[in-house]
């Protein structure tokens, strides 16, 4: 029997109503196993960590092919462990064999979201609609749930970003490791903080003037409130009249922006406007 909550035995007689049935309300994850399968056993714990993961997200229903034949000739089982997903009470998709973690997480994440990742989506829309403090609640849960998922502190350290808050931007990107998908976008992040720095130093208002040090802590000011259109343009700027500047800061602070932006045709028009002054 397993220890998770979301882990279930089911046979013949309770298999419609818990697998086909229940699926219309939850995706449940069908595992066909054997007590003598030896990758039967190394696929185990790997369902039961996922499962309690999607915490009532994913239902994971075992089902015993020795003690209930029909069920793997109904659903022509051939080899085991073999899993089938079911939502809306039918079969989406399937495998077989002893997958690793990582890829029974990727085959899970095409049809289902976790409750994590609900959470995660909902605060990445708080802050695209410019409500940071409540982004900022609802990571902080998050991140204390679950440290070492490297999308909540990737998002994590956007919102920093977006707060002006130089240290937090810094420990939350720094925290998301080499291996992960997110280390790119959490580099850059890295990378334009010194905008972020450049704004907190004068005051967290934009200054007045066209002197180098002004236009870099403007575009910091734009981009933290948001306005990158406007700190492109104050960047792009600064590239054409002091080129060389602070080791070509404003080069720099622009391609680590171009990564932060989440405007796809905003970043492709500065992209090429940059390219042509270069």
């Amino acid at each position: 029997m397993s220890a998770s909550r979301w882990v279930r035995e089911v046979g013949e007689a309770d298999f419609d109503q818990a697998v086909v049935a229940a699926s219309r309300d939850t995706p449940v994850l069908v595992d066909f196993w054997a007590a003598w399968c030896g990758p039967c056993r190394m696929l185990a714990p790997v369902l039961e960590r996922v499962a309690d993961d999607y915490a009532g997200a994913l239902i994971v229903a075992k089902v015993d092919t020795e003690a209930h034949p029909g069920l793997a000739s109904r659903f022509g089982i051939r080899g085991i462990p073999a899993c089938k997903l079911f939502v809306d009470g039918r079969v989406v998709d399937e495998f077989v064999g002893a997958l690793p973690e990582s890829a029974v997480r990727a085959f899970l994440a095409r049809h289902v979201r976790s409750e994590w990742e609900a959470e995660l989506d909902a605060a990445r829309a708080a802050r695209r609609a410019g409500d940071l403090d409540g982004a900022a609640a609802r990571l902080a849960a998050l991140a204390d749930r679950y440290p070492d998922r490297p999308a909540v502190r990737l998002e994590a350290a956007r919102v920093a970003f977006h707060r002006g808050d130089v240290e937090a931007v810094e420990h939350h990107a720094s925290a998301v490791s080499a291996a992960a998908d997110e280390y790119d976008a959490a580099q850059a992040l890295l990378a334009a903080v010194d905008l972020v720095r450049a704004c907190r130093d004068a005051g967290g208002a934009e200054p007045a003037g066209d002197a180098p040090e002004a236009r870099y802590a403007r575009a910091g000011c734009r981009a933290v409130r948001g306005d990158f259109r406007g700190a492109f343009d104050e960047l792009l700027a600064l590239v054409e009249s002091e080129r060389h500047w602070r080791d070509a800061a404003a080069r720099r602070a622009l391609v680590a922006l171009f990564a932060v932006c989440e405007d796809d045709d905003l970043v492709r028009d500065a992209r090429r406007r940059l390219s042509i002054l270069i």
